[in-house]
């Protein structure tokens, strides 16, 4: 997972030294989302990537928060089945300060994602006053999504976490 996250942290580094103030577009959120459906299957899944996905509509386009919430929300699904933690305590979702989203599926799929933690309550995808993204912004949740999807994906080592050692 940490080569994953390294890959990612690279393609991010090249959007903003190509765009540091412009939103991000469609073109550039396919990219985003190519690698990280390609990291998902290898370093996660452990198998080949059999999907083949069709490229955003508009690659000109700033890119969504929708987008950006059906994206994380695709790739969690995606990585579910190899989730070895959930959290103990889900986060609390206040929706008199989250922005409505075009689609209730995301909506309601923005909820999920806060209340595991892949996304911040009072951050640019939830509450932001923009429905657009900078690359500083994207590779803000998109660096926080990441460490919430090797967090519950990855397995501890006994020796290194003793809170986790069965009792004797």
């Amino acid at each position: 997972m940490r080569h994953a996250v390294i890959s990612l942290a690279f393609l991010l580094a090249q959007m903003v030294y190509a765009q540091t103030d412009q939103p991000v577009t469609f073109g550039e959120l396919t990219a985003v989302r190519t690698r990280l459906v390609e990291l998902t299957f290898s370093s996660i899944l452990e198998k080949p990537n059999n999907l083949r996905l069709a490229a955003y509509a508009n690659p000109d386009q700033p890119a969504t928060r929708d987008a950006v919430v059906e994206l994380f929300g695709f790739v969690a699904d995606l990585a579910k089945p190899k989730f070895t933690f959930s959290p103990a305590k889900k986060f609390k979702v206040d929706t008199k300060i989250m922005r409505p989203l075009s689609n209730p599926e995301s909506q309601e799929k923005l909820v999920w994602l806060i209340e595991w933690g892949f996304v911040v309550p009072y951050g640019q995808v939830a509450s932001g006053s923009s429905s657009t993204f900078t690359p500083n912004q994207l590779g803000d949740v998109l660096g926080l999504f990441m460490s919430k999807l090797a967090d519950y994906t990855h397995v501890p080592s006994e020796e290194y976490s003793p809170n986790i050692r069965p009792e004797p």
